[in-house]
């Protein structure tokens, strides 16, 4: 059972709160879900009945005279049967039980499958890798609290399902990596790993940046006499989501390789997309900065562990050679041997390629968000690396403080509205931290056990502050081989590491508003349509 805690935490925090305003409507996931509905009950993916059922939404096409989600289809073909079961046990209610319950079944179980792939990972390459189990308890939690997994999953957008697909294909890459491809286990692993990948684009269409890199890694550290058989495998397993994909995509446009950004109904959107291969030209440095290390949506802000993860793939890509353990083995040595150099090269490129496209694309900023989320795929490569830095002792003394301020950020902003404004210069420090001191809740287990205010937000927080705590503490060793305490030069490290993580957040604190008084018309606006009440 103990071994099982860390898995019935994050599950619990997944289903412990389901954040929804009316007055938000957000468009990114409400279009979704419309077009869920129309297929069901409708047996179309135009959405103008349930427009004129549920009233408007923003993130539209307009196509042959017909409104269509713009967005890419998975996501929504996924809440298809889940609708289907609702219909049929009669549970359906208003849109924001509807919105809940497809959240949890097509958005919440995929993320929560990723989520325990990389902890399980974690825990079992940590002691083969030199560390304690408990280091790798500790990067499976950040990874998956710590993380855009723990928002995405909360939210029926697509972002998890790319994360789950792309990264699922990088996953595959290294499982084929460690298994024979000509094996019963190698094949089901092709088809499996080729499955994700050809599904990745129609979750998000940047995901194909990792997908495809992926499949090439699979099959450059196959021996070549396999690359061939392996090849025709990775393409059978991608046949039936490409196939599926492409057909809703014609449904929807005429054509199986046209998008809706060519039939934009918000001219706004429009103008982002129309420019460059779709809204994409030459990479900026600002979006670049932006989308990696502001507060507004940086991916090392509000997940600095990651970056112990892109500097270990980046030692492992030059060649650097682990340190020996303190007995003399190696971690090169059998079960620890070091993952594959190529498959580092091929995390950084992938990762290259996302930075790239944010980096040029026009709405680098994506809106209202909790971290950059078109490129969530790269999150599960770079946890991997993260995974793999515990052989590296430096690595693995920044990753504790690193790791419990990537929960003390994401989470709570995750658990109480993981979509923050774009208009603020500091969201997690204008707009989050206040709510939280309002005692501003959300729709959950608190709320429905009659729980409001600062009570029912303990119900979530309290949880995560104990998982920031282990994170932290994880790599204390409390006693010697022989049980006897160690010397107290030793302690210093936990009381370093909570200290970092105090500076952390006490530096977001002090980050200014570019506009202090628009910030506050922004929280008022908020704050006056809030739910539950």
């Amino acid at each position: 059972m103990r071994a099982l805690w860390p898995f019935g935490l994050n599950a619990f925090l997944c289903f412990a709160t389901w954040p929804f305003h009316h007055g938000l409507n957000n468009p990114n996931e409400m279009v979704r879900v419309y077009m869920t509905k129309a297929l069901v009950d409708h047996g179309t993916p135009a959405i103008d009945a349930v427009v004129r059922e549920w009233g408007p939404v923003d993130d539209k096409a307009i196509h042959q005279g017909h409104l269509y989600a713009a967005k890419a289809p998975l996501q929504s073909l996924v809440g298809v049967p889940v609708y289907e079961w609702l219909i049929s046990r009669g549970t359906l209610a208003d849109k924001r039980r509807v919105t809940t319950r497809l959240r949890w079944w097509s958005s919440t179980l995929p993320g929560l499958a990723l989520a325990f792939a990389l902890a399980a990972w974690a825990r079992a390459r940590a002691p083969a890798l030199g560390a304690t189990r408990r280091i790798g308890t500790a990067l499976g939690l950040a990874l998956a609290l710590g993380t855009m997994l723990y928002p995405y999953a909360l939210t029926f957008t697509g972002h998890i399902l790319a994360a789950a697909t792309a990264g699922g294909a990088y996953l595959g890459a290294v499982a084929l990596s460690r298994c024979p491809p000509d094996t019963r286990r190698g094949r089901t692993l092709a088809l499996l790993t080729g499955a994700l990948a050809g599904a990745a684009p129609f979750a998000e269409y940047p995901a194909a940046l990792v997908a495809l890199p992926s499949l090439l890694g699979a099959l450059w550290v196959t021996p070549p006499r396999s690359r061939l058989a392996l090849a025709a495998r990775l393409a059978a397993g991608a046949a039936a989501p490409l196939a599926l994909g492409l057909y809703v995509h014609w449904m929807c446009w005429g054509s199986p390789f046209a998008t809706a950004y060519s039939f934009l109904q918000n001219r706004g959107y429009a103008r982002v997309h129309g420019s460059g291969f779709f809204g994409v030209g030459l990479p900026k440095g600002e979006a670049l900065w932006g989308a990696l290390f502001s507060p507004e949506t940086g991916l090392f802000f509000y997940s600095p562990v990651l970056l112990v993860g892109l500097v270990a793939a980046s030692m492992s890509a030059l060649g650097l050679r682990v340190p020996a353990a303190p007995d003399g083995t190696s971690s090169s040595d059998e079960p620890g041997r070091p993952l594959d150099r190529r498959l580092a090269v091929v995390a950084l490129v992938a990762c290259g390629l996302e930075f790239l496209f944010i980096a040029g694309h026009r709405g680098w900023r994506g809106g209202w968000t909790v971290g950059p989320r078109y490129i969530i795929g790269v999150v599960p490569v770079l946890g991997v690396w993260t995974i793999e830095a515990v052989a590296r002792p430096a690595l693995r003394r920044m990753a504790a403080p690193l790791a419990a301020a990537s929960i003390l950020i994401t989470g709570p902003a995750a658990a109480l509205y993981p979509h923050l404004p774009d208009a603020y210069t500091n969201p997690v420090g204008a707009f989050l931290w206040p709510s939280y001191r309002a005692g501003l809740g959300t729709y959950g287990i608190a709320h429905s056990l009659g729980l409001t205010g600062h009570a029912a937000n303990l119900v979530h927080l309290l949880p995560l502050i104990v998982a920031a705590l282990y994170v932290a503490l994880a790599d204390v060793v409390l006693r010697d081989a022989r049980g006897a305490r160690p010397p107290r030069s030793t302690l210093v490290e936990p009381v370093a590491s909570a200290a970092a993580v105090g500076l952390l957040l006490f530096g977001i604190a002090l980050i200014p508003e570019r506009d202090p008084p628009a910030a506050a018309r922004e929280t008022t606006r908020l704050w006056g349509f809030w739910e539950p009440r």
